[in-house]
């Protein structure tokens, strides 16, 4: 019987986090928990169902523990306007012929994302990976509109002559 509350209290604490009402960068433990919970359930996740999909939270451990690579699948104009820190822009008509993603490993964990849940991008790149038998292809279909509004950080684009 006591493994209710535990159980409920774990749910809640997602809950909180997850609608931003726990501030995750106070509080070490849940951050370490969190990490261990989201890469346990990444690496169970071998289905055979090509496009699996990351919350906001999940996207944000894996940014900030730097596990996966972040692959922005929009127009170059949009990336070099803003994106994720780190990531790298990939359009889904360029992923078979990019020689940056012919040096992948193929275990590489990979996370696209586009604009919002309603591009479809993120999910055209996401099964072009699974055409070129990458393994570990994650959609974040929160995008960069679920990014912002979660204020985690951005990067725009510079030119070497602007470092």
């Amino acid at each position: 019987m006591k493994i209710v509350p535990v159980v409920f209290i774990s749910i809640l604490t997602l809950a909180a986090v997850g609608y931003g009402y726990l501030n995750l960068s106070s509080d070490a433990v849940l951050h370490a928990d969190i990490n261990k919970k989201v890469m346990s359930a990444l690496d169970r996740d071998q289905s055979a169902t090509p496009i699996k999909f990351l919350s906001t939270l999940e996207a944000h451990t894996l940014f900030r523990t730097q596990k996966a690579l972040f692959l922005d699948a929009r127009l170059e104009r949009d990336f070099q306007y803003l994106h994720i820190p780190g990531a790298r822009s990939v359009f889904y008509q360029d992923a078979k012929k990019s020689l940056f993603l012919k040096k992948l490993k193929r275990d590489q964990l990979i996370v696209v994302y586009c604009a919002s849940a309603q591009c479809p991008m993120a999910e055209l790149l996401a099964n072009a990976l699974h055409e070129l038998q990458f393994k570990r292809v994650y959609v974040y279909s929160g995008g960069m509109k679920e990014w912002m509004a979660a204020k985690y950080p951005t990067q725009r684009f510079q030119f070497p002559d602007q470092l």
